[in-house]
């Protein structure tokens, strides 16, 4: 049998896995698969700009005579964003791609672990991007715990950490290594600490790993960046359902002091967790549609929170606990006919009630959702000084809510 090369390998890789990781890519948890998929053009400065209805029309009067009211108009203006870019990458190596043995089938048989291995890695990112603040960050330190081989970090969520992933430990305020590091790997992680443990020498030589702090983060790998000058990653829920602004920037370019359009109906409890109870959330649903045009679709929360209302509601004779079937499969129940859905990556102790009528997802029209990058007609692409060549996966794109006001969260909320 003919032996493969870039040409034939990277054909049989497109007819196989061409569709495949965009399918399975956009295919996951309940909230992503409500984001409306929109297809935008960027403008001027690379910027994605989208309409806002942000006021009523003052032409309207009732009376008992004849007059008639001024000619007035809705109020509109625009908010903008950036795409922002996500890669998966998969290594093939030469003795692989050359063997007079294995065909195009072996090849793909050979390729199937690594490129089902990245799909599901880029789906653990694009969630954690879709519930994050847009600063990439994964988790913050606690303190740290440090020997010659390895040293542990105890953090305050594991919710975003995996073995294997590669992340940069930083300053939280500067961006700066410190006593961190930049593509750390982590070897292992405890969720019931909850800590990850990485490998001592991957930190900065000479710095203090025992020093790292609560100033200090975990990042996405490249992430930090622009976080002093805008955001580094799509916008998520944390940064979008707020009645402050994000950090990183105003959220759209907008501003939110003096703009109540712009910003999300939000319950707090100073930092003292609560005890959750039905009439917060129907509360909070009414603040929606009573200061907004909003319609609660969706609520979304931990585990654990979806655990303590689905009792509740078992025994509630007002909101009626239904169950409803989601996508054909999750099995969700519901409060005031509105779906509770339960996502690990949901901020710890808050629950989110949608408008999902208002959610997008942006991406370039000639990228779609997402596809293999084209190296002069090859996905597979030679890795220099390597005997290996490799494919990458990309996607740009942003996630946008167009009514803040019509979306809500409880947060201080316990979650035992």
């Amino acid at each position: 049998m003919a032996a493969l090369d870039r040409t034939t390998g990277s054909a049989a890789l497109w007819r196989v896995y061409g569709e495949k990781v965009t399918k399975q890519f956009s295919t996951h948890r309940i909230l992503k698969k409500r984001l409306k998929l929109t297809p935008r053009e960027t403008g001027e400065g690379e910027r994605v700009e989208f309409p806002l209805h942000i006021g009523s029309s003052g032409g309207i009067t009732v009376t008992g005579g004849t007059t008639l009211p001024n000619a007035q108009y809705q109020e509109h203006t625009s908010g903008y964003c950036n795409y922002y870019h996500l890669y998966g990458q998969i290594k093939v190596t030469g003795p692989m791609l050359s063997s007079t043995v294995k065909g195009k089938t072996s090849f793909i048989d050979s390729l199937d672990s690594e490129t089902t291995g990245m799909i599901q890695d880029l789906k653990d990112v694009d969630q954690i991007l879709l519930w994050g603040n847009a600063d990439g960050l994964l988790a913050t330190v606690a303190s740290a715990a440090a020997s010659s081989a390895n040293t542990v970090i105890t953090v305050d969520n594991s919710r975003n950490l995996r073995r294997g992933m590669v992340v940069d430990v930083l300053v939280k305020s500067t961006g700066a290594i410190g006593n961190g590091g930049t593509q750390v790997r982590i070897v292992d992680v405890d969720h019931s600490t909850p800590s990850c443990t990485v490998v001592t020498t991957t930190l900065t030589p000479g710095g203090t790993p025992t020093s790292l702090t609560t100033t200090d983060g975990l990042y996405i790998q490249g992430a930090y960046g622009n976080a002093t000058t805008g955001p580094s990653c799509p916008w998520g829920v944390e940064a979008i359902i707020s009645a402050s602004n994000p950090t990183v920037a105003n959220y759209g370019g907008i501003t939110r002091t003096g703009n109540a359009y712009w910003q999300a109906q939000d319950s707090a409890n100073g930092g003292t967790k609560r005890a959750i109870q039905l009439s917060l959330i129907d509360r909070l649903m009414q603040n929606i549609s009573s200061r907004s045009s909003g319609q609660p679709t969706l609520i979304v929360t931990t585990p654990a929170i979806e655990g303590i209302v689905g009792g509740m509601l078992t025994d509630s004779k007002r909101y009626k606990g239904d169950a409803m079937t989601l996508d054909g499969w999750y099995k969700a129940t519901t409060f005031a006919g509105i779906p509770i859905v339960a996502d690990p990556h949901c901020t710890p102790n808050t629950l989110y009630v949608f408008d999902m009528r208002f959610w997008h997802r942006y991406f370039p029209p000639d990228l779609g959702e997402g596809k293999w990058f084209d190296h002069d007609g090859h996905v597979l692409a030679r890795v220099s000084g390597q005997d290996a060549v490799e494919a990458t996966w990309k996607a740009y794109y942003n996630n946008i809510c167009t009514n803040p006001s019509a979306q809500g969260r409880l947060t201080d909320l316990s979650e035992s």
